[in-house]
């Protein structure tokens, strides 16, 4: 009888049943449409001049042969900022002499004929003015300044609405530009304009100048520019000098080592080494000959970074989005000295520029503290308009604020509006993806009630708090049946790329950090995100019922969700959800506790120890099961 063999074990590897960090990035890329060759598009920087960027620098370079002065006269947001430290630094280092006119948020964005008055009171001897971020359509102003003999240079990249008054314009949304890319900032047409100027007649300066990319790159987030093209190229460069501009880290203490007593004295015993901080950049910079104007700049670009607490490993477009450009913008929302940005630049002393940076980081934090507070106001005050309309006595900047947090917590359209004396109102309005306010209001045919801005983040005005509040009950109910009736479901934003979680569509379990890891690596190289190239949505699908729930912050003010795998989601400043959430985790229903949160992810090293981190957006609806 023949024996039979026992059957040999089969060698698995267990790898092949482990998630691919890469994998998940391929799947990804397919479903944001990144293919290669789009990649390859999105990230060509090359782009033609500027129309009549040439007769420009030919002007400048005539005004400084001529020993003529130019005042430079900007706008005042961060862009604005950015477009006019560009110019001033950039024209002074080559050898213009420049004055710069400080604007004043009061006045608003168009350039008025009393600025052109202030300029020559104050630089009697200005023979040309150039702006930048603004002037295009600033008519009255610029016909005042050619009145009195003054040359009128305007950069800009506002749309023209008719032929400008300025001798020279350089902007790629005038009526008769070519120029391919028309989303490019204020700050970044400053730029083009002293680097065609200095590699045509000063090319000695051109290295200078191209550090100035810093501020073109800061701009180009903060005005929510589309992060395309030449875009990209530039903020990457942004970034890197950025990095060189922040501090080297304090070294861990070290302690002095204690000899034995069998040890002979040397020359080396009880010397304490120095190590130099100073950031690379200016390092660089106070070794070289420059204007004093242009160090300035980078001095107090320097100093704003530190009192920011901007690390080399948290410098990111997220940096200048986030951090840089609400600091800025955050003056004019408290009501602020319209001075202290430029003043972060410009002041005469370093100890002066101090102050300035740190004056506009508590400026920003009077702002984030007034948001609570106003809507705490709201919250607990009657609101005969509700839930569509709320009343203010707020700041005008501070409306569009408020206005995302209600929107963000009624899922709806929302306006917050100042009420005037003849009853009409005015304000800013936020609205979810699904609701376009400009093109739902213009629908009702009604020139009283309107919005101008963004089709989703503008300005609003109707006769009265209650002909708004009546527009928007008939208008949001009916959009929302139509677009449930269209998709199935109210989509608040965009469909996730990359599903992390307990969901049936789930790419990976939340314990699968080596791959979620290797994923982030691999999307990270695509850098930077923003409008125009986002990053891939991410949704976390969490069941409350395992997940601990608190609140944190030195005001309780912000929401914690801890899972079994230890991933923290963080909600800034949501902690009014806290007595929900944990009402949905006790529920017997078990729909209830299933939460699909809208994360950006990040990892967070602590000891040694590194954890995945969920900073959440939002709730994503879940869609029912058929």
């Amino acid at each position: 009888m023949e024996s039979k063999t026992a059957p040999q074990p089969l060698d698995i590897d267990e790898s092949m049943f482990e998630i691919s960090g890469l994998d998940l990035f391929d799947r990804v890329r397919e479903r944001m449409g990144w293919t290669d060759q789009y990649l390859t598009d999105i990230n060509n920087p090359e782009h033609p001049l500027l129309k009549d960027v040439d007769r420009m620098v030919m002007a400048l370079e005539i005004l400084r042969d001529s020993g003529k002065e130019t005042t430079i006269v900007p706008d005042f947001d961060t862009d604005g900022i950015c477009a006019g430290m560009i110019l001033y630094a950039g024209l002074n280092e080559i050898g213009l002499t420049t004055n710069l006119h400080v604007p004043d948020y009061q006045l608003g964005h168009e350039i008025q004929p009393t600025v052109i008055d202030a300029v020559r009171q104050r630089f009697p001897n200005t023979s040309a003015i150039i702006t930048c971020d603004a002037g295009t359509n600033s008519t009255a102003a610029l016909n005042h300044a050619n009145d009195i003999g003054l040359i009128t240079l305007v950069t800009d990249h506002h749309v023209e609405e008719s032929q400008s008054l300025a001798h020279i314009l350089v902007n790629p949304n005038r009526i008769d530009e070519t120029y391919p890319n028309r989303e490019i900032c204020g700050a970044h047409v400053a730029y083009q304009v002293v680097e065609r100027y200095a590699s045509l007649y000063q090319p000695h300066a051109l290295s200078a100048i191209t550090w100035l990319k810093t501020f073109a790159g800061i701009g180009t987030v903060a005005d929510v520019m589309s992060l395309v093209y030449e875009n990209r190229d530039l903020v990457r460069e942004a970034l890197m000098f950025t990095r060189l501009l922040i501090a080297a880290p304090q070294p861990a203490p070290t302690y002095k080592k204690v000899k034995s007593k069998y040890e002979e004295p040397d020359e080396f015993d009880d010397i304490d080494i120095t190590i130099d901080r100073t950031p690379t950049l200016l390092s660089m910079l106070r070794s070289q000959n420059h204007h004093p104007v242009y160090m300035r700049a980078f001095e107090g670009l320097s100093m704003l970074l530190e009192e920011l607490g901007a690390t080399h490993e948290r410098v990111d477009e997220q940096l200048y989005g986030f951090s840089i450009a609400p600091a800025f913008n955050a003056t004019r929302r408290v009501d602020g000295d319209y001075r202290t940005g430029f003043a972060v630049f410009t002041a005469d002393t370093p100890d002066e520029q101090r102050a300035a940076a740190q004056q506009l980081v508590e400026y920003n934090l009077q702002r984030k503290t007034q948001t609570r507070e106003i809507l705490g106001e709201i919250l607990e005050s009657d609101q005969p308009w509700a839930p569509y309309v709320f009343p203010t006595d707020a700041l005008p900047g501070m409306l569009g604020l408020i206005a995302q947090n209600l929107m963000l917590m009624h899922g709806h359209p929302v306006a917050v509006v100042r009420i005037h004396a003849d009853e009409s109102c005015s304000g800013s309005m936020r609205s979810p993806t699904w609701f376009p306010v400009i093109e739902q209001l213009s629908s009702l045919g009604n020139p009283n009630i309107g919005a101008q801005g963004h089709e989703f983040a503008c300005g609003v005005h109707a006769p009265s708090p209650q002909a708004l509040c009546d527009a928007l009950a008939i208008l949001v109910p009916k959009r929302r049946d139509e677009v449930i009736a269209e998709t199935g479901i109210l989509v608040h934003s965009d469909p996730a790329a990359l599903v992390l979680g307990t969901s049936a569509d789930a790419d990976a379990p939340l314990h699968e950090i080596k791959a979620i890891t290797q994923y982030m690596d691999a999307v990270k190289e695509l850098a930077p995100f923003g409008h125009g190239f986002p990053a891939p949505p991410v949704d976390m699908v969490i069941n409350l019922v395992t997940c601990s729930i608190h609140t944190m912050g030195d005001q309780k003010q912000h929401l914690k969700i801890i899972t079994p795998e230890g991933v923290a989601l963080l909600w800034w400043n949501r902690a009014d959800l806290a007595p929900l959430l944990s009402e949905r985790k006790n529920s017997i229903n078990v729909a209830d506790a299933m939460c699909r949160l809208r994360v950006t992810l990040n990892l967070n090293t602590f000891a040694g120890h590194t954890t995945l981190q969920g900073i959440v957006d939002h709730e994503v609806e879940i869609a029912p099961e058929s």
